[in-house]
């Protein structure tokens, strides 16, 4: 991309975000008609018959509207206004409250009202009960702006139409509702703060001169997300400072070595330790971090572990409200005791800090070491079965008798062995007789287990040492500037920068501090004004949540970084906008007409996507998926995993860290043949509400579970069910964490158990029309489906209509209803899979024990169990068709597996088929010994 197509680039999306700004329209009803001191004014009769036809306003309606409202023209600059039609009177709190809003245009001659780029009243459909995003899908579809037989269409007359399939179209019962069609009104309403310090980012952005625009591009991530020839060297080395698996170390090291990084972690997968990994690694190499999320549960979650883990040393920072700029001089106050001076970091110290990286790379190498064992073992082991696969392959015993009777001889006659299939079982026992000579694998497990504890210890000591060295004053003149920055800051919370002199200053001292503060952290809609506009002022900006965070805030972050991580999933909820798809369209084809750019659209495009999009053309760039899930019950993750993973997520979830409820089923679809009951024209469901009721009542009582989660994507029926449940959460005497809200509110949680409420059912038929129901809601949004399902632990409870569901449009919905018909929750006790299994098996019940095959203990299944009085034994046998044979998985599947057994108490015991063929007796004899142990 050309600076050219940047700067326009820049402009499209500060256009973009004024257009986007979310109305909420509540004001007060007025007690006084001719009271100055009001944000609304009726429209007289002339101009809502010009309304009502689609038409302008004469010029005098604005000043009309200043002169009634008292609007002088400076305070016209930062106020929007607008028509809002039809209006809700809400009585209770005596405001009134729009549900559609056009723009006003004020020019010479007339009032130009922008009826095709019409808003929605967040606040309107929030009082209604009446779920915004699904209505504005509904709305989209009608292509209101598309001409019928080419005639213009009356975009206020169907806008009405509409509304009324979700409200009353009987006048009296609007009327009772408070609800009035026959009038409209104009509104004043200030700028979305929400999106000012964005709107004045980007209009900075597109002020900056060529020379400046270059300095960005030379010196921030943008050089490799437009210049995508740029490479990156190194291949760094990393620490770990939490257990991390294969691909979540991998992860690491790119993002501490690439230019931009797309870590994809679906549910569960761990993205924050990986996140604190990055920070941790970074830390070491002196490196500087700005952190950020659209999620502000993301930033507190990541804060949290690493204000812990560094037992709340004050190096680390949060932006974004003037809260936290006071938290930043408390910070700094902090630190300035806190840090030392660089002469007075003791020699002992620095002597310390060598000994413990010298440990710590010591620890790794043998760790290495064992790793390589452990793999050689289980290869050579794995070409032995294989040998074995083959020789027992349509052969008799016969063979393996006559081996033992050349055993005997003093010779074996060298007639004797031309025959090949003696060659081959020659072979085969020789390679049994090196097998017994070797170590048994899971004698390592323990050892390498070990061993990465200590590593994590020394590297947490290393890392604070680290830390109280780097960030320590070299001289008294850094002492200075600390203080220097601090009363500045001060200054800037108490008076704001009126001066450019200020503002230069500002922007002067940070760089110097900012080596003080090792993290800082900022939501992206709220970095302009809170760090300077400068190019790569931080060495890396992480991007977490990504998949919700827009393009031009994030654009804002880059710019101050010299590499970008983004860490998101592509199968969640992507970022909500308020304009219409056509307004969208038109808007992008004012500023570009190349299809090349396309993936740059504010409306469809996240960051997650377009970095996805694009760095498979970027040199500088890495792409991972984290592909071990630990947050859910194999039942409950399985059904995403097929749907949207391609079944590449390895389930490795602890099942002792989760709260179980008690013998209830992990997945369970509770079948409710639901019908709609009209509200507002807008339907729910009251049986699930009911049903939902109904299990938290049981839920609230359990004193296994500590966490409970009730969602559907339909905020009425959300509202409802918090209504009927809300006499139960009085009696929560456990203080369970209960949380009932919509599924976009539930995106980066998660809950002991969740009760997802389906809410679709079939059509009804009303005044002799018939209704829709809200599946037209799920039909391309399978995402919300996804979130919705993955925030479980241990229980995940789907409440719905299941034969509805399973001749369901939505095709992913009637694959998750017969997916609910499956045997999800096997029993055990189940017959042999192998032959060796069965012997095995066998001769363990002649020696007076009782196996039981197949038996499932959390997410695995055991070959065979064996109870004798209070001990465990879990018995495997292995083969070529195991999981842990194939090479390189047997430390990633195996050790995890077995070191989760044992701390439940299970003693592990693995014999390869060879084995039991080949030393039965030994096999039961080493069983034996571990019982007797």
């Amino acid at each position: 991309m050309k600076k050219e197509d940047f700067r326009k680039l820049i402009d499209y999306y500060h256009q973009y975000v004024i257009e986007d700004r979310e109305f909420k329209i509540a004001t007060e009803v007025a007690k006084d008609e001719k009271k100055k001191k009001r944000t609304y004014l009726n429209l007289e009769e002339e101009e809502f018959e010009l309304f009502q036809k689609n038409e302008n306003f004469p010029a005098d309606s604005i000043q009309r509207i200043k002169e009634r409202l008292g609007i002088n023209d400076e305070k016209a600059k930062v106020t929007d206004f607008v028509i809002g039609f039809p209006i809700f009177h809400q009585k209770e709190y005596k405001k009134i409250i729009p549900a559609f809003v056009f723009i006003l245009t004020e020019m010479k001659e007339l009032v130009l009202v922008d009826y095709e780029e019409f808003r929605f009243n967040s606040t309107f459909f929030e009082e209604m009960g009446i779920d915004l995003n699904g209505f504005r899908r509904q709305v989209e579809a009608l292509n209101l702006t598309e001409p019928i037989n080419g005639k213009k269409r009356n975009i206020v007359e169907e806008l009405m139409k509409t509304l009324e399939q979700f409200i009353s179209t009987d006048p009296e019962e609007q009327k009772e509702k408070n609800i009035y069609t026959n009038a409209a009104s104009f509104f004043i309403c200030e700028k979305s703060n929400f999106t000012k310090g964005l709107e004045f980012e980007l209009k900075e952005i597109a002020k900056l001169n060529s020379k400046s625009l270059d300095d960005f591009f030379s010196e921030s991530a943008l050089k490799y997300l437009f210049e995508p020839n740029r490479k990156i060297s190194g291949n760094e080395d990393v620490s770990m400072f939490t257990p991390l698996n294969a691909s979540q170390k991998e992860a690491v090291k790119m993002a501490l070595s690439s230019g931009i990084t797309n870590i994809q972690g679906p549910p569960g997968t761990g993205k924050s330790d990986v996140v604190i990994n990055i920070i941790f690694n970074a830390f070491l190499k002196n490196k500087s971090i700005l952190f950020s999320s659209h999620n502000h549960k993301a930033i507190e979650t990541v804060m949290s572990r690493i204000d812990k883990y560094l037992d709340q040393l004050p190096f680390m920072l949060k932006l974004g409200r003037s809260e936290g700029q006071k938290d930043l001089v408390s910070i700094l106050k902090a630190n300035i005791q806190e840090i030392q001076d660089y002469n007075n970091f003791m020699p002992a110290e620095d002597q310390k800090l060598r000994d413990l990286s010298a440990k710590s790379k010591q620890i790794e190498r043998e760790i290495d070491q064992l790793l390589i064992e452990q793999e050689e073992i289980n290869n050579t082991r794995l070409s032995i079965s294989e040998e074995y696969r083959k020789y027992i392959k349509g052969r008799s015993v016969n063979y393996e008798k006559i081996y033992y009777n050349l055993q005997k001889l003093n010779s074996i006659p060298k007639a004797a062995l031309i025959s090949p299939r003696i060659k081959k079982m020659v072979r085969y026992h020789k390679a049994i007789l090196r097998a017994e000579k070797l170590k048994r694998v899971e004698e390592l497990t323990d050892l390498i287990f070990r061993k990465r504890e200590e590593l994590l210890n020394i590297n947490k000591a290393i890392l604070i040492l680290t830390i109280r060295k780097n960030y320590s004053f070299r001289d008294e003149n850094e002492k200075k500037l600390l203080n220097e920055y601090q009363r500045l800051l001060s200054f800037w919370i108490d008076n704001q920068f009126n001066s450019k002199q200020e503002r230069v200053e500002f922007k002067e001292k940070f760089l110097p501090i900012r080596k003080f503060l090792l993290i800082w952290t900022v939501s992206n809609l709220s970095v302009s004004g809170q760090l300077p506009l400068s190019p790569g002022i931080f060495d890396y900006v992480i991007i977490d949540e990504a998949s919700q965070c827009d393009i031009p805030s994030t654009l804002c972050l880059m710019l101050r970084a010299k590499s970008l991580i983004v860490v998101g999933d592509e199968k969640q909820l992507n970022h909500i906008t308020n304009l219409s798809s056509q307004r969208r369209k038109t808007l992008f084809k004012q500023y570009f007409n190349l299809m090349k750019f396309n993936e740059w659209e504010f409306g469809v495009s996240s960051i997650l996507s377009l970095i996805a999009h694009r760095s498979k053309n970027i040199d500088g760039s890495s792409e991972i998926m984290l592909d071990e899930h630990f947050r859910s019950k194999k039942e409950i993750i399985s059904f995403s995993n097929n749907e949207f993973y391609g079944n590449k997520l390895k389930i490795r979830t602890n099942y002792l860290e989760l709260n179980n409820w008690g013998e209830k089923p992990t997945f369970e679809w509770i079948d409710v043949k639901d019908e709609y009951i009209p509200l507002y024209n807008k339907f729910i469901l009251s049986k699930e509400i009911e049903k939902c009721k109904e299990i938290l009542s049981v839920l609230i009582d359990s004193e296994e579970i500590t966490s409970i989660g009730i969602t559907s994507p339909f905020r009425l029926q959300v509202q409802k069910i918090l209504e009927a449940c809300t006499p139960l959460l009085s009696k929560n005497k456990g203080n369970k964490e209960i949380v009932i809200d919509t599924i976009h509110r539930f995106q980066g949680d998660e809950k002991d158990v969740m009760i997802f409420s389906l809410g679709v059912s079939y059509s009804i038929e009303i005044e002799g029309k018939l209704k829709n129901n809200n599946e037209f809601f799920y039909s391309g949004n399978d995402n919300l489906i996804n979130v919705g399902l993955t925030r479980a632990k241990s229980n995940l409870i789907v409440v719905g209509n299941k034969q509805f569901c399973k001749k369901s449009k939505c095709k992913l919905l009637s694959r998750l209803a017969k997916y609910a018909e499956k045997n999800l929750n096997p029993s055990n006790n189940h017959e042999p899979v192998t032959p060796e299994e069965k012997i095995m098996a066998t001769r363990l019940r002649e020696e007076g024990f009782e196996p039981e095959c197949q038996y499932n203990f959390f997410a695995y299944r055991m070959d065979i169990a064996l109870f004798v009085d209070d001990k465990k034994i879990c018995i495997e046998v292995d083969g070529s068709g195991h999981e842990g044979a194939v090479p390189g998985t047997r430390s990633s599947y195996d050790n995890v597996r077995d070191y989760t057994m044992q701390r439940e108490g299970w003693k592990v015991l693995r014999f390869w088929n060879y084995e039991v063929w080949h030393s039965l007796e030994k096999c039961i004899s080493r069983v034996k010994e571990e019982i007797a142990a």
